[in-house]
């Protein structure tokens, strides 16, 4: 039988499985990446090291199945973002999610744009993190970078382009670009005029389920496979997870706690916010499936954060955690380390630790962090809510799902039961799910699924637990809107 060899590109890590038609991976490798970072909010991803990783986890995963392989399947994270020439070479780093430069041009787009517009068109409300922010940006302070730029390119598109020579997209990733109309699939030319920008500056999109050619020779190489390999674009890597772990569903969140965290709900067609508020995206999935929901900046990576600060490894840290009782005894976190995608104010938001007492200990700070990521998610369920969402169960991967201290707070604070996915790679799985029906394996996600995924336990949340939480949620939402104002006075240089 043939094999899929699928490559995911996050920010922390570069990882390549080889996954069979029963959903089971056969190699695995993973190569850590690194984030050249400084404190102005550059947090790019060398594009040597890129590149040169993904070949090194193709070769290593696919060792022992190189002759089996018959399709690769490419996913990576969306905020990407990299100015290359006419000759495809980069301009800068690929900026990467966790970079917060573009973030100083905010308040003049805000005051000029019509984001009513933009957000009905696009499913993006305004967050610095988006392409069009970010070319606004790149335009204004490196206007001989923007001069030069042939190509603007996200983090799969790079490798895509590097694999076949040419610049193509896919629609789910293309729906994180602020420059997409998600009620057409296509470039939204309108948006485009806001930057006066040429579509043909962008890459072409193609269809995520659709084979887009063969592999050449040289790279395919490069990558390890002996014989004619084809290429699938997929979709991004949350996208991924929502294949993977649900299916494509509808009433069944996904959510995944990696370095940054998300909630998302497929629907079949595409979900605003009618409030006006903007509190949540939709992008768009794949076959007709629409993800209604939000993602925020910061996840795992505040764990990675306590690490670093009390440098003592995630599992101490973690039963330290566990002592300490729901609502870590009046200890909140707003864990805001690197800016939020909260289209009122993630620009300048900052972490906050309120409530702190000379009793408390590292647990209760580390709780507390789990405690504020949670509570963000529980905003994001109540906005999709109030627009006719409806949530009957979360299903959790990522790293952070292999915390039981973790899922059990999120069980608890959301008020759902949460499935834990036991597959170790939900994303590598989900994105084998798109090759082997584009192989002929499988002719829909659902009998894929059937066949690839097996049901995991439920966790149920208790009510005394729930209970606490849903108090100690409502003043962290009262803490943090009587923080809108604090951030705004240091935004405005009176706290400097």
């Amino acid at each position: 039988m043939s094999k899929v060899l699928v490559v995911d590109t996050g920010t922390t890590n570069i990882k390549a499985g080889v996954v069979d038609e029963k959903g089971r991976i056969l190699g695995f490798h993973r190569k850590k990446l690194t984030l050249k970072k400084d404190r102005k909010g550059k947090a790019e991803h060398s594009l040597s090291q890129l590149w040169e990783s993904f070949r090194d986890v193709s070769r290593r995963a696919g060792e022992g199945f190189n002759s089996s392989i018959r399709l690769v399947v490419i996913t990576g994270y969306q905020f990407g973002f990299l100015p290359v020439d006419r000759r495809g070479n980069p301009l800068m780093g690929m900026i990467t999610l966790e970079d917060t430069r573009s973030r100083v041009i905010m308040r003049e787009i805000r005051e000029t744009w019509d984001w009513e517009k933009i957000y009905h068109r696009t499913g993006c409300p305004p967050i610095f993190l988006y392409t069009l922010p970010r070319i606004f940006w790149l335009k204004k302070f490196y206007p001989e970078i923007y001069k030069e730029t042939r190509w603007f390119l996200g983090s799969k598109d790079y490798l895509l382009y590097r694999i076949l020579g040419k610049p193509f997209t896919e629609p789910s990733l293309a729906s994180a670009t602020q420059l997409f109309n998600i009620h057409t699939l296509e470039w939204d030319e309108e948006i485009l005029d806001l930057v006066s920008l040429d579509q043909e500056k962008l890459p072409a999109i193609v269809s995520s389920e659709e084979i887009l050619g063969e592999i050449p020779s040289g790279v395919r190489k490069e990558m390890g496979l002996k014989e004619k390999v084809y290429l699938l674009p997929g979709v991004y890597d949350g996208g991924a997870l929502c294949i993977g772990m649900g299916g494509g569903k509808e009433k069944v969140g996904i959510c995944n706690l990696g370095t940054s965290a998300m909630l998302r709900v497929p629907h079949p067609k595409p979900v605003l916010d009618t409030t006006g508020k903007m509190k949540f995206q939709t992008y768009y999935l794949c076959s007709n499936m629409w993800l209604a929901g939000g993602a925020i900046n910061n996840g795992g990576l505040v764990l990675e954060w306590w690490k670093e600060i009390f440098r003592r490894n995630t599992t101490d840290l973690l039963k330290e955690a566990e002592n300490v009782p729901p609502g870590s005894e009046g200890v909140f976190f707003l864990p805001f380390l690197t800016g939020e995608r909260d289209p009122a104010m993630g620009e300048i938001v900052s972490g906050v630790i309120f409530g702190i007492r000379n009793y408390h200990t590292t647990g209760h700070l580390v709780r507390s962090s789990l405690e504020g990521i949670a509570y963000l998610l529980l905003l994001i369920k109540k906005s999709l809510e109030e627009n006719g969402v409806i949530l009957e169960e979360v299903r959790v991967g990522g790293g952070g799902a292999k915390s039981s201290l973790w899922i059990e707070i999120l069980a608890d604070a959301l008020n759902l039961p949460v499935r834990k996915s036991e597959i170790e790679e939900p994303a590598l799985v989900g994105e084998a799910i798109l090759g082997y029906i584009a192989l002929g394996v499988y002719s829909n996600i659902k009998e894929a699924f059937s066949h690839m995924i097996r049901k995991e336990e439920l966790i149920i949340p208790d009510k005394k637990r729930s209970e606490v939480y849903k108090r100690k949620s409502s003043f962290f939402l009262y803490l943090l809107e009587r923080m809108e104002e604090i951030y705004r006075e240091a935004e405005r240089g009176t706290v400097t």
